[in-house]
């Protein structure tokens, strides 16, 4: 009888553990941020989204070799230009390499910057973009 009182308390934290975590698991997939545009002025919503789908995803680190890449691009002998762009890119970027953004507003943001085809910091991405719309995934 002592043995019982002793196992079934540890028994029952070992199964809420396990079943915590199967939980938190589950949930991360559909964990996406949402972003509520409703008090958005109908002009600024695209601009808007885009902000907070960039603001989400500030703390994101990009893979060691998207940063070479990004370091590779050849924005001119300017090292404060070749700064901003890359700085421009990886904002970009960071969006798609962040789980907690939702299918659909990566694509969005694909899209959005597809669409931008004279500016010199965003065409060396297209490529990125481009597959991510094809492939749904980096």
């Amino acid at each position: 009888m002592k043995l019982c009182k002793f196992i079934l308390p540890i028994a029952l934290v070992i199964s809420s553990i396990g079943l915590s975590q199967e939980t938190q698991s589950s949930n991360a997939k559909d964990n996406y941020i949402e972003i509520d545009l409703s008090q958005s002025h109908p002009n600024n919503r695209t601009i808007d989204r885009l902000y907070y789908l960039s603001n989400h995803s500030d703390s994101v680190e990009l893979p060691a070799d998207v940063l070479r890449f990004l370091d590779s691009v050849d924005d001119g002998n300017d090292p404060n230009v070749h700064e901003k762009y890359t700085f421009q890119r990886s904002e970009i970027l960071k969006v798609l390499y962040n789980e907690r953004i939702s299918p659909e507003d990566k694509k969005f943001i694909c899209n959005h910057y597809l669409q931008i085809t004279d500016s010199q910091g965003i065409t060396p991405i297209h490529s990125i973009l481009q597959k991510y719309i094809d492939e749904g995934k980096l």
